[in-house]
């Protein structure tokens, strides 16, 4: 497991494609399982997508919900 302490986590995937971490081993032969097994030349390359960091008791889904809530009302009032 890996540990990353971001600068901004704020940042952290705000588009719309979440974005990745990728980590490319340069010597697969430091990675042993404990049955002696080593890493596959094919597994050199590591990727995984970042999910959105919020503010903690921020839930994403109360927040989509608002902005939607907050587009129509725009609507309304353009519409007027």
């Amino acid at each position: 497991m890996v540990k990353v302490n971001f600068t901004d986590p704020l940042i952290i995937s705000r588009g719309f494609i979440p974005d990745r971490a990728i980590c490319k081993i340069i010597n697969p032969n430091l990675f042993v399982a404990e049955s002696g097994e080593r890493l596959s030349s094919m597994r050199v390359f590591l990727q995984a997508k970042l999910p959105r960091l919020l503010p903690q008791g921020v839930i994403e889904e109360e927040i989509e919900k608002d902005a939607k809530s907050a587009q129509q009302g725009m609507i309304a009032i353009v519409v007027l």
